[in-house]
């Protein structure tokens, strides 16, 4: 494993778990690929707030 590739891996993981610790972090999931884009809101915690957004 080189040197970026760890650096990379160790901040990705400590960026996972401030979101998964945070409590006002909205995670926001959008399909970009069809003519009407698909969205999907969430918590971190697994709370689904609203899915199948449509616009």
């Amino acid at each position: 494993m080189d040197a970026n590739y760890a650096t990379r891996l160790s901040w990705f993981r400590q960026f996972k778990e401030h979101i998964n610790a945070s409590k006002s972090t909205l995670i926001v999931g959008v399909d970009i690929g069809k003519d009407k884009h698909h969205a999907f809101l969430g918590t971190p915690a697994g709370r689904t707030i609203h899915r199948r957004l449509i616009f």
